[in-house]
């Protein structure tokens, strides 16, 4: 009889039991899940695209070194904006000369050397370097790390950039 009546009147010993009103209850689990999917959905915009980060260095790379470097520090402060929310984007590799955004980012040494946007690229550098320290040591197709590309005069790698603007990664960039 008394079990029945704590059935009855929704009052219970156990400690599991939902307290307060019903409308209470569903509107906190309302908002807790549309939180939920508000983060998930963020999670996948994000995510939908690691090689962004690549493409905008490998477009630094299309500018002629004798231009303005305006459009290239634009296209910097993307990288580190880019770097901010997705520092794992540092660890994507292009599928056809397995460089990542580091060895890109050694080859615009040179290109930006004494220039307005060397700044900048030294900002994506540091976010580049701490995002993922263990691209220093990674060899690309051409077995090359990225400090080969940092100390190397750009002459010698100038015919490898059209290779890596043109590749299959590197077509149709949405910046």
């Amino acid at each position: 009889s008394n079990s029945s009546s704590t059935a009855t009147t929704g009052s219970s010993n156990n400690p599991n039991h939902a307290q307060g009103t019903p409308g209470l209850i569903l509107q906190d689990t309302f908002a807790s899940v549309e939180s939920t999917t508000a983060s998930l959905v963020s999670q996948r915009v994000n995510a939908q695209k690691p090689e962004q980060l690549y493409k905008l260095l490998a477009k630094c790379l299309s500018i002629p070194m004798a231009e303005q470097t305006v459009e290239r520090q634009e296209l910097y402060n993307k990288a580190i904006q880019h770097l901010q929310s997705q520092p794992n984007a540092s660890k994507w590799k292009n599928p056809t000369t397995f460089s990542t955004p580091l060895h890109v980012a050694c080859r615009l040494i040179d290109v930006d050397q004494n220039q307005r946007s060397a700044k900048e690229l030294c900002a994506v550098m540091d976010l580049l370097l701490q995002s993922y320290p263990e691209a220093l040591q990674l060899k690309d197709a051409s077995g090359n790390i990225p400090l080969h590309y940092a100390i190397a005069p750009s002459t010698l790698w100038m015919a490898g950039v059209a290779a890596v603007s043109a590749s299959k990664s590197g077509e149709d960039m949405e910046l």
